[in-house]
């Protein structure tokens, strides 16, 4: 990253430390991040971001010329425990829904460990087994 793109970054991301302690980007009952519109109305924000359904946050400061994309689950953090997670850390969702960002759902755990963390909460994932086919109604 260079110098003047690492400053993009934090203005935004200063811009947008601003509107969540001023109660602009909150975490609604049902778990959604909501963001606080100029005529006081709160709408969901957040949009699927990759595959595996992760939402992010593009956010752009008023003239500013590039916008920020953040992970949600890491604004949703920063809004429930007052600071942003470190570098090295990953949140996660422990219920496996990424769109509920509830406090009691997330969780942090080490970069990379993601699916080592899902498999001590829930067990290992088990394919379905093989057996045999079953052909036109018979039982082999």
């Amino acid at each position: 990253m260079t110098r003047q793109s690492e400053s993009v970054t934090l203005q935004n991301m200063n811009a947008l430390e601003r509107r969540i302690q001023d109660g602009a980007l909150k975490v609604d009952d049902e778990g959604n991040i909501i963001s606080r519109r100029p005529d006081g109305t709160f709408v969901p924000i957040g949009h699927t971001g990759n595959t595996r359904g992760n939402r992010r946050i593009v956010y752009r400061e008023e003239g500013a010329e590039h916008p920020i994309s953040v992970q949600a689950q890491r604004v949703a953090w920063r809004i429930h425990h007052g600071y942003w997670p470190p570098e090295d850390m990953s949140v996660m969702m422990l219920d496996g829904n990424k769109a509920n960002f509830r406090r009691d759902n997330l969780m942090l755990v080490p970069s990379g460990q993601e699916r080592r963390a899902e498999v001590v909460i829930h067990g290992p994932k088990r394919a379905p087994k093989k057996g045999k086919a079953v052909r036109h109604g018979t039982l082999p």
